[in-house]
């Protein structure tokens, strides 16, 4: 039950996709093809015979329908009345009750109209003399029917998701995927999760909508989330490492945000932190600091910048930031250059820790490229997002490219879920 259970989660939104296509599916079918349809009833009191029962009224009406399927019984219909081929015919006893109803269903209110009242007379004439029964009288006879039969487009659009959900359910849980997607308390994490990070999404969209003239990320987090970077700084502290190259595993919204506050809070226990932007791709870190550079590290590098006008000092004064700047310069061709390794060399003997911030390890090569002149790589997974697979194809791409993975750090991690951990 569980294995089909987690199949049915992941299938999920699919499920709801197939919901939709089929509700607008059906909707568009009933509005573009769908003909009105148009009932008319006649009814008819049967006084019985020798026999009074139930089972001889159903085998009346039994008898009935048979008898309006002859071509004889139809053409002395067509004889009185108009048909368009399209009316259909049906004899129905009403349970506990001598009354008979004959119904006609067809596109056309007045020929459904003609057929029921015609049909109706021409049954009512026929059953004392074909069947047991004392006498057949007319009780009501058909009126022109106003309005379709038709069940209301809401109601079929109704079915249609109710049916499609449900089939969609059933595929998923007998054909769908087992595989769980790796969560930070998972034991199947415990050999290379660094540690989990609380979503920070509504504290980076505020903070950036606000824009604090003096202030910091660091400063705008909650609790819980600091507690969570705090404790990855010790598990990092236990290492010699003092160089790291962080990257999200593919696009992740929280890579930057976790970078930004784990430098900030290592500069906030006095640690002198130097933070680099390698992103080329969406550099972020600038708007999260609070902060503008005049120039970037490849300016510097080729002395078109002094060392102060490139490095940005920030609210912390032990954390220094350099920006990317430039989109016609490819992060890896810069890595690969003897000055950037040089400048890393010189980095380490001015400050505590250096922290590069790359692009995503599955969309590119820098992180890579970056870490062959670093110390190490920390691969940063959305919670929940990914496979056991997935994050051990990046981590075989790193260590196939580059330095080997020092281990998985979790992001996005929904809150609930921290705080009963933690209980």
């Amino acid at each position: 039950m569980r294995c089909a259970g987690r199949k049915w989660l992941r299938a999920l939104p699919w499920i709801f996709v197939l919901c939709i296509a089929a509700g607008c599916a059906a909707g568009l079918y009933a509005l573009r093809y769908e003909q009105p349809v148009y009932e008319a009833a006649y009814t008819i009191c049967v006084l019985p015979g020798s026999e009074d029962s139930w089972q001889k009224m159903l085998m009346l009406e039994r008898d009935c329908n048979a008898l309006c399927g002859t071509n004889v019984f139809r053409q002395a219909v067509l004889e009185k009345t108009a048909s368009d081929g399209q009316s259909v015919m049906n004899v129905k006893a009403q349970k506990g009750t001598h009354l008979l109803t004959l119904t006609v269903k067809g596109p056309d209110a007045a020929i459904v109209q003609g057929l029921a009242n015609t049909a109706g007379e021409a049954l009512a004439e026929r059953i004392p003399r074909m069947f047991d029964v004392a006498s057949a009288q007319e009780v009501e006879r058909a009126v022109l029917p106003e309005t379709p039969c038709n069940a209301p487009m809401e109601e079929r659009i109704a079915v249609a998701v109710i049916a499609a959900f449900v089939l969609g359910s059933l595929l998923a849980m007998l054909f769908g995927s087992g595989q769980r997607r790796m969560r930070h308390d998972l034991p199947e994490c415990e050999g290379f999760c660094l540690g989990a990070v609380a979503d920070t999404h509504h504290e980076v969209k505020r903070f950036i909508r606000k824009k604090p003239e003096n202030g910091m990320l660091l400063y705008r987090v909650d609790r819980l989330i600091r507690e969570n970077i705090r404790r990855l700084i010790l598990r990092l502290r236990q290492s010699e490492q003092r160089c790291l190259v962080l990257c999200g595993v593919q696009d992740e919204m929280e890579s930057a945000s976790a970078t930004v506050l784990l430098a900030s809070e290592l500069a906030q226990q006095g640690y002198r932190v130097l933070l680099l932007e390698m992103d080329d791709t969406q550099p972020q870190m600038a708007r999260l600091l609070n902060v503008k550079a005049r120039a970037d590290l490849h300016d510097y590098l080729l002395c078109r910048s002094e060392w102060n006008e490139t490095v940005v000092r920030t609210a912390i004064p032990t954390l220094a930031f350099v920006d990317w700047l430039h989109d016609d310069v490819n992060v890896a061709d810069l890595a690969a250059t003897e000055a950037f390794g040089g400048f890393l060399q010189s980095a380490r003997t001015h400050f505590d820790w250096v922290i590069l911030h790359a692009a995503p390890a599955m969309d590119s090569t820098d992180a890579a490229m970056l870490s062959l002149v670093a110390d190490g790589v920390i691969l940063l997974a959305r919670d929940g997002r990914y496979l056991l697979e997935d994050i051990e194809e990046a981590a075989r791409q790193q260590a196939r490219l580059g330095r080997a993975a020092r281990g998985v750090v979790f992001t996005g991690v929904r809150r609930e879920r921290l705080e009963t951990a933690d209980q």
